[in-house]
């Protein structure tokens, strides 16, 4: 639980506060004035500050002050005798996480208090995943510096170089949002194709690579809105079309070459023949025709592959779509010229398929927007994790995990329409080999175990570190068990019993593999226990996953413990 101060001149309110928030399992300290709130503060860290507004020897507004500027990881909540707005408004100004008014209720304190610490430890996640997302961009942004000086230097002479510039410049463009390196390299050899057709010869090939590069400026764009379910608020659609300006920013150093057409293509591939595009509201051709090529490339390949926001078209949907456009939103020569050359257009498509083969697809459903987008962010740094959609309620992922098919989901507790554990029941019946990790910012065991009998695969507390969700991804889908050894027997003894009639064929060694599982023993300690080998023992984990009609190691353990198969606690024969 958390360490508190409380701060008041009235002995008897520090009492009762004491009192209160201990007995719900608090640590606490009291301090009766601004000086000794001060020496308290100088000696430890608190979690949290209850603060008097108004004492004798002095305002708590001044403590306030010092708390934010000093020990910015501390909340502060204030509590007064006062009902003055003004006083309220300037607290918050300064940083108090609360105010409550005296006379007060347990509830009312006991409410401020958990809000605040809540409160306090996503400000703690959001900056710690700033931070490493502003690693991140900075790695990102220097690699794109240096390639883009060598894809601007390169030469005819040096086309080997050139290349290898170009592949330095789109890794370290990978962000992962609602595209894949398959999208980009397919608009690249789509354009190409294209340019060769409109009679552009010598210049198709640096098409290729200028078309490619055509949403570079989405570095530069929040993956949450990248990876939002369904449409966009106008000032959202805003923010993302800005990626445009972001992209021919990035790549404008140089007006020639493929440097320069790249560029030009960043910033007018959303252009329309009829000037409702954007940026600037282009009409014909007053687009450069690599932006227009491009446009119908990119158009074509996002409509035929599934995105975050809407199922793929189905092929024919797709060309009825650049017919439909021709002469309004696309150059009508680029659609017919793209129309001509579909048996070529199904070659690319061949060449570079969809897939997210070796990684690992994972849906985050999350109602905290800016936790959301830096986790997002953060996770695209993963070369074996491709985060596939989020969601902010439990119906969004409900939606997503019926359209995407995740690997693993990463569900958070608190959702606008429901917990955690409901949603994780929801996701299960739309998609049972769904794996689930369930966010929490408190780990109460009576809520942990209705998650196990929901079918979550484990859990994690919110106020970690940022690897050590990347560690239990990876941990879930090798099929470990993502909850501490010493608290799985507690929370198994829980569970409610049913009965389905499961595991009658189970055999005695895997009675004894599923009863070691029960204690929480990892695939190494049971290997060491019965003296077998690490795939002998694998392999008896996923006999008796697919026995228990379940879809992880803990589901099979939580399953068996209901089914009345293994006893927790006991110690096999």
């Amino acid at each position: 639980m958390a360490r508190i101060l409380i701060v008041d001149d009235d002995e008897q309110v520090r009492a009762s506060l004491s009192s209160l928030l201990e007995g719900s399992g608090h640590e606490c300290q009291v301090a009766d004035a601004p000086g000794s709130a001060r020496t308290a503060l100088e000696n430890s860290a608190f979690d949290l500050v209850l603060l008097d507004v108004r004492m004798p020897e002095g305002s708590g507004l001044e403590v306030l002050r010092a708390v934010t500027a000093d020990s910015p990881d501390t909340a502060v909540v204030m509590v007064t005798g006062a009902d003055d707005p003004e006083m309220a408004a300037a607290a918050l100004a300064l940083g108090a996480f609360g105010y409550v008014l005296k006379p007060f209720s347990p509830t009312e304190i006991e409410i401020a208090v958990m809000n605040a610490l809540r409160r306090r430890e996503l400000e703690r996640e959001r900056a710690s995943l700033l931070r490493e997302l502003g690693e991140t961009v900075a790695e990102r942004t220097m690699a794109l510096r240096i390639a883009s000086e060598q894809l601007a230097a390169a030469t005819g002479e040096s086309r080997k170089h050139e290349e290898d510039a170009f592949a330095r410049l789109q890794h370290a463009l990978s962000i992962r949002h609602d595209e894949t390196g398959r999208h980009v390299e397919r608009v690249g050899h789509l354009a190409e194709l294209l340019g060769r057709r409109l009679g552009l010869s010598g210049d198709s090939e640096g098409l290729r690579v200028a078309a490619a590069l055509h949403d570079v400026g989405k570095i530069g764009i929040p993956d949450a809105l990248l990876l939002k379910p369904g449409r966009l608020s106008p000032e959202e659609l805003s923010i993302v079309q800005r990626h445009t300006q972001i992209g021919y920013r990035l790549l404008s150093d140089s007006h020639e070459g493929v440097l320069g057409m790249a560029a030009s293509v960043a910033l007018s591939h959303h252009e329309r023949w009829d000037g409702e595009g954007y940026p600037r509201g282009l009409r014909g051709d007053a687009t450069p025709l690599a932006g227009r090529i491009t446009a119908v490339a990119d158009a074509f390949d996002a409509m035929t592959h599934q995105r975050v926001y809407r199922p793929a078209f189905t092929e024919q949907e797709a060309l009825a779509a650049l017919r439909e456009g021709r002469g309004t939103q696309f150059d009508a020569d680029v659609v017919d010229a793209f129309l001509g050359a579909l048996d070529e257009v199904h070659e690319v498509l061949e060449r570079f398929p969809e897939g997210i083969e070796g990684r690992i697809s994972l849906l985050l459903v999350d109602d905290h927007r800016m936790f959301a987008e830096a986790l997002t962010s953060f996770l695209a740094g993963q070369e074996d994790i491709l985060v596939v959609g989020v969601g902010g309620t439990i119906e969004e992922g409900r939606r997503l995990t019926r359209e995407v098919r995740p690997d693993v989901v990463l569900m958070d507790f608190s959702l606008p329409d429901g917990d955690g554990v409901e949603g994780t029941a929801l996701v299960k019946a739309e998609y049972p080999a769904a794996k689930v990790l369930m966010l929490t910012g408190s780990p109460d065991p009576d809520t942990l175990t209705r998650a196990l009998q929901a079918g979550c695969a484990g859990y994690l507390t919110k106020g970690g570190p940022p690897g050590q969700v990347i560690e239990a991804v990876r941990q879930v889908m090798a099929g470990e068990s993502v909850v501490p050894a010493g608290e799985l027997a507690a929370l198994l003894r829980g569970v409610g019993r049913t009965r389905r009639g499961l595991g009658t064929t189970i055999t005695e060694r895997e009675g004894e593999v599923l009863q070691l599982l029960a204690e929480g023993r990892s695939t190494e300690e049971i290997t060491d226990r019965l003296g077998v080998s690490r795939h002998t023992v694998r392999n008896h984990i996923q006999r008796l996953i697919a026995k228990l009609d379940a879809h992880s190691r803990l589901e099979a353990v939580t399953t068996a413990v209901r089914e009345g198969i293994v006893t927790v606690g006991a110690t096999p024969a």
